[in-house]
């Protein structure tokens, strides 16, 4: 179970082949390449807060994610994380969900290739549907100095850093 502060920014349009080689040059070990569903649920009491819950399947895994926006500094975003494993399966937490008035507000399916470095968590993602966006890159840290001394070490100029959720990802892209 996590239970804690997500501190993340994403990188866009990134190299995929580029990213790893350099993932690897510092030491990040890869964790997994595996395919992700999810579906995204609020209601009014969730919007207030500006906050979801998320059902995420990850291979044979099924996670619910509770999420509530908290803050963005330099770039990097915060939110309150609650999140834990299931033994249940998609479509029974789907049905739950909806019972207690909770509304799917969004989609998605994404091939994720997750790496680690100490306490640090680098994804690199590829959303396919709802509609196909340009690979992008996630780094989760313990704070926001990591997460700045990372992207210094991986070269990443602070221009291509978005302190995005995925619905505004979308979004910025559905734009361009």
């Amino acid at each position: 179970m996590k239970n804690n502060t997500e501190i993340e920014v994403k990188i866009i349009d990134v190299n995929k082949k580029e990213l790893e080689n350099k993932l690897q040059k510092i030491g990040a070990k890869k964790q997994f390449t595996k395919k992700i569903s999810q579906e995204n649920y609020n209601n009014k009491e969730l919007k207030k807060k500006k906050a979801s819950l998320r059902i995420r399947q990850l291979g044979k895994e099924i996670y619910i994610t509770y999420k509530e926006f908290k803050d963005t500094k330099y770039n990097v975003k915060e939110c309150k994380e609650i999140e834990f494993q299931v033994s249940s399966d998609f479509k029974t937490i789907k049905n739950l969900f909806q019972s207690l008035g909770l509304t799917c507000y969004q989609k998605i399916e994404k091939i994720r290739t997750s790496y680690k470095l100490k306490d640090i968590i680098f994804d690199i993602d590829t959303i396919t549907k709802p509609v196909k966006i340009p690979t992008y890159f996630e780094i989760e840290a313990k704070g926001h100095k990591t997460i700045e001394k990372t992207l210094q070490l991986l070269g990443i100029p602070k221009g291509k850093v978005k302190p995005l959720g995925t619905k505004q990802l979308l979004d910025y892209y559905k734009k361009k």
